[in-house]
């Protein structure tokens, strides 16, 4: 009867934690489409005002505001994941600045100085939107994509990991 007792007890325990665990990566998802949203307003918004390539189409517009929109996660789960105080963020904040600095960094400098500046998916958001051609606009899209996504699904289950013990 106690061992009847002790094994309720530790299911109860283990579906509560499940319940929890559920939770959690439902706060979390939440969390990621509210900082896309966010993003994806105010990029859009900035665009409205600033029209800073008036030369190129809506669609490749929208196909931009998409790719800046998916490095909200990009940047919530770096921070997230890796960071465990407020100053570890913070710092974490600053090094994403590396990021930002390749976009300039990267178009300014000549063969073969721009490779330093091809591991920064901003980089290739960059060059989707003043490429001419809308081929390569779209391979340059992709490979922002691909990037992107591969540090969001390493960064993501870090962050489970890290967050289910």
């Amino acid at each position: 009867m106690l061992l009847c007792f002790f094994m309720k007890t530790i299911r109860i325990s283990f579906i509560s934690m499940r319940e929890n665990l559920q939770q959690e990566e439902s706060s979390l998802y939440l969390r990621i489409v509210m900082t896309m949203t966010l993003s994806f307003i105010f990029v859009l918004i900035s665009i409205l005002i600033t029209n800073p390539v008036p030369s190129e189409g809506w669609l490749r517009t929208v196909f931009v505001i998409f790719l800046l929109t998916i490095q909200s996660p990009f940047v919530f789960l770096l921070i997230g994941s890796l960071a465990d105080n407020r100053d570890e963020g913070l710092a974490l904040s600053a090094i994403y600045g590396i990021f930002l600095i390749t976009v300039p960094l990267g178009m300014l400098l000549h063969h073969p100085w721009n490779y330093l500046a091809f591991f920064s998916p901003l980089y290739w958001i960059g060059w989707t939107w003043i490429e001419y051609s809308a081929i390569e606009s779209l391979e340059y899209g992709i490979i922002a994509i691909i990037l992107t996504s591969v540090s969001i699904l390493i960064f993501f289950r870090h962050f489970i990991r890290k967050n289910s013990h």
